[in-house]
């Protein structure tokens, strides 16, 4: 996994940047962050800042607090990065520190760059040389940790591929390249007509891996459509495996919540009563303005809260009295994130042979939500089942001789 991996904000939800706000840059107001805490809890707070102008691709995944933000990534954005530096696997530069905060920006743009820019990957340096173990490629000196397998928990550090050099489909080209028929070659997109069997497509084009393998334009609305890439924007594909290219439903149209992505143009929230009941496309509501439902507050970490007068505010926060989620009128989320409501408290996930969380059914880190008895338990190990084919780290479920799979030692070195 790339430094940027470590940059968690930018992985967990993904928003497409075309109404963000101007935003300012942001200095630390000195030639250096002192220690590593400071410049994560700078970092958390730059990035929170920047995520509520995000306009997200599904408005029901979208945080609208800075508050919220924090809530759920304060605390965890850098988590492993802390475990590296205290065993000595990751350095931390002071200098590159400032540097990294100072080049990126608290807007929409600026949080999807800040794993990219490259003062940003000397904050947090490998240490690491060639052949040793690790666990992430940010451990490395050559930022590559190389596994045999996606499920691996360990891995030896390795030489990055230069350009125009062999490489195999486990092996990391150098930045900027990508291993494209067996060489490092220009990771840049492929363009209309060129080959896109190991590359993406430019803007406006699609790969067409049935007919081609080559990138064709993007289609107009109302054409045909197998899935949303081969529709031009703003269009999605309004069917699974048939469907034609179409603009999400505007302002003042109907939808179904539960089409999540799909409900509304992006801006717009599904407003709703129920999971069954349609809905309306319609702006959020004001923060502090009153509301009937929370769907109207276009935000996971805000709800329409109040017995009687009720307005769109923050969700409580860990300690603080909730209510209990209810699906059928779409509370789904009555907690500030990842905090669930239990006994009428937000409080921590459920750890291990605790009830799973209503609802979303989640778990703390690492444990896993058994369908059979609703309580968290650790993932499977070696000759478990897997029947939701999730097993302990540096195993893989082995489902070759029927559901549910077993799970069986993962070939890591």
């Amino acid at each position: 996994m790339k430094l940027k991996g470590l940059f968690v904000v930018a992985l967990a939800l993904t928003p497409a940047c075309g109404s963000a706000n101007s935003g300012t840059t942001s200095t630390s107001g000195s030639s250096s962050v002192p220690t590593a805490d400071a410049f994560f809890a700078a970092f958390a707070d730059q990035a929170c800042t920047a995520m509520p102008s995000c306009t997200l691709v599904d408005s029901t995944l979208k945080l609208r607090t800075k508050e919220g933000c924090l809530a759920l990534f304060g605390s965890q954005l850098f988590t492993k990065a802390k475990e590296y530096i205290a065993d000595g696997t990751i350095k931390y530069d002071p200098a590159a520190g400032a540097a990294c905060l100072a080049a990126t920006k608290t807007d929409c743009a600026g949080l999807m760059k800040m794993g990219d820019v490259p003062v940003c990957r000397k904050a947090l340096a490998g240490t690491l040389a060639d052949g040793k173990t690790c666990s992430e490629s940010a451990q490395c000196q050559s930022d590559f940790c190389a596994t045999k397998d996606y499920t691996c928990s360990t891995g030896v550090c390795k030489a990055r591929v230069a350009a125009g050099a062999a490489c195999a489909p486990q092996d990391q080209c150098l930045e900027g390249l990508r291993c494209v028929a067996g060489k490092c070659a220009s990771d840049a997109p492929a363009k209309l007509g060129e080959s896109c069997t190991d590359l993406s497509c430019a803007d406006g084009a699609y790969c067409d891996f049935a007919a081609s393998g080559k990138c064709v334009a993007q289609k107009p609305a109302g054409a045909d459509c197998s899935g949303s890439d081969e529709c031009a924007a703003p269009n999605f594909c309004n069917g699974d495996k048939a469907g034609k290219c179409a603009p999400l439903p505007p302002e003042g149209q109907p939808c179904k919540w539960t089409d999540g992505p799909k409900a509304c143009a992006n801006g717009l929230v599904c407003v709703a009563t129920s999971a069954l009941a349609s809905g309306t496309c319609k702006k959020p509501t004001a923060m502090g303005a009153a509301c009937t439902s929370s769907t109207e507050c276009g935000g996971i970490d805000v709800g329409c809260i109040g017995d009687s007068a009720k307005k769109c505010a923050v969700l409580p926060g860990k300690g603080q009295p909730c209510k209990a989620p209810d699906a059928v009128t779409l509370e789904v989320f009555t907690c500030l994130l990842p905090y669930t409501c239990s006994k009428g408290v937000c409080s921590d996930p459920p750890g291990a042979d605790q009830d799973c969380a209503a609802i979303t059914k989640s778990c703390a880190e690492g444990l896993l939500c058994d369908s059979a008895t609703t309580k968290c338990k650790a993932r499977p190990g070696n000759g478990e089942p897997c029947p939701g084919y999730e097993c302990a780290p540096n195993f893989t479920c082995d489902s070759s001789g029927g559901s549910p799979g077993t799970c069986k030692p993962s070939v890591c070195q």
